[in-house]
């Protein structure tokens, strides 16, 4: 998952950022790189002060460790925030990934007008009825089953307090009545 944030090369950045998920995904999973892979991180960033650029890291980096994995799936968040040349590159860049591996992509977004699907290959859900009915039967769920005899919530004033906080912490996720 990344979160668009700061100015500037976004769109590297973001998969530069995806890089590095992928390898942790990896490293915890206890599968090793490629040696194909790793002289492609000694080639991008071992040697060189500069940073590669984004044809690099997708074609040499992202493409084979996405193909490392079966049946994943890439969620990606706020790229409503992105300058539209920035958001431009990023779905050029996934495209090509969708192309070449057997990834799945779930995009979300608050802002989702402000997200121009580049082409018929990408769909769009839009989810906007109330679920704040939701979020609050996933925090109770989540509480109780954390709660009784030596749980973290074994005290039902914490258990309130915990709910308060992460329901006022979940206003502006749902779309209010």
């Amino acid at each position: 998952m990344f979160f668009f944030q700061g100015q500037g090369d976004t769109a590297l950045a973001f998969f530069e950022s995806l890089t590095k998920q992928l390898i942790a995904t990896l490293m915890n999973a206890g599968t090793p790189c490629s040696p194909e892979i790793l002289s492609n991180l000694d080639e991008a960033y071992g040697r060189d002060v500069s940073r590669p650029d984004i044809a690099q890291v997708v074609c040499d980096l992202v493409v084979p460790l996405c193909s490392s994995f079966r049946g994943i799936t890439l969620v990606i968040d706020g790229i409503d925030e992105c300058k539209t040349v920035e958001s431009t590159l990023v779905w050029q860049w996934l495209g090509k990934i969708l192309k070449e591996t057997f990834v799945k992509l779930l995009v979300t977004s608050e802002g989702w007008a402000k997200i121009s699907l580049p082409n018929e290959e990408f769909h769009r859900v839009r989810v906007d009825q109330n679920n704040k009915a939701d979020i609050d039967a996933y925090i109770h769920e989540q509480i109780l089953s954390r709660s009784g005899s030596g749980q973290i919530f074994g005290d039902e004033k914490l258990q309130a307090e915990v709910r308060a906080d992460l329901q006022e912490k979940a206003d502006g996720m749902f779309v209010p009545p």
